[in-house]
């Protein structure tokens, strides 16, 4: 072998050592062995998912409360006859009057008529004492009242009727006033000596004649 193809010898017997010097491992000949290669790891899929147990909820039960009470119908109180109230039948009304004339007249003179009657009818005629009518007169023009006279009953007739004819004289005021109204009012007395009054009537003229 010549100088010239020393190297050459040289550099191709190392470069089979190295080559076998892999293959077969050589220590101090080849770097650090390497290390086994990275593995990914194994992610394990499970054949069925396992859900979390269900947890059981508490349902309070709510009570039950009774229906209201219904009230019982009031039953209408049943009256026996003896708490059957009875009609009052001892109450006394007076009916209108009734008068026999507008006009009275007075005085020596032919006018007429000189006399008056008046009437009235009460109810339960059994429950009254008597009926007393009272009189008094007003003069037209000065409006002058004498005072109420002292009553005069009235006779009973049958039906609850009581009735009195007055002649012009026998008016207790016969001779205060020329022309004049000629107040009258009834005044009941019943059996217990209660009064009731009717009203006063103001509708008669009690005039002089002309």
């Amino acid at each position: 072998m010549t100088a010239r193809q020393t190297p050459k010898a040289l550099l191709l017997v190392w470069s089979i050592l190295i080559a076998t010097a892999i293959a077969c491992n050589v220590p101090g000949l080849v770097g650090p062995p390497a290390g086994p290669a990275p593995t990914q790891p194994v992610v394990l899929l499970p054949t069925q998912q396992v859900e979390p147990p269900t947890q059981p909820v508490a349902t309070v039960e709510q009570p039950t409360l009774p229906p209201p009470p219904t009230a019982a119908p009031t039953a209408a109180p049943t009256l026996t006859p003896s708490a059957v109230p009875s009609p009052t039948t001892d109450v006394i009304t007076m009916a209108a009057p009734v008068v026999s004339t507008m006009t009275l007249y007075k005085g020596a003179g032919a006018c007429e008529p000189k006399e008056i009657t008046f009437s009235i009818t009460v109810t339960n005629p059994d429950q009254v004492k008597n009926v007393v009518l009272f009189l008094r007169t007003q003069d037209k023009t000065t409006a002058s009242k004498t005072d109420w006279d002292e009553g005069t009953a009235l006779n009973p007739r049958s039906g609850g009727e009581f009735k009195r004819t007055y002649h012009s004289s026998d008016i207790p005021t016969y001779g205060s006033f020329g022309n004049a109204w000629l107040y009258y009012q009834f005044v009941v007395t019943d059996k217990q000596n209660k009064l009731i009054r009717g009203r006063v009537f103001t509708d008669v003229t009690f005039q002089a004649c002309p």
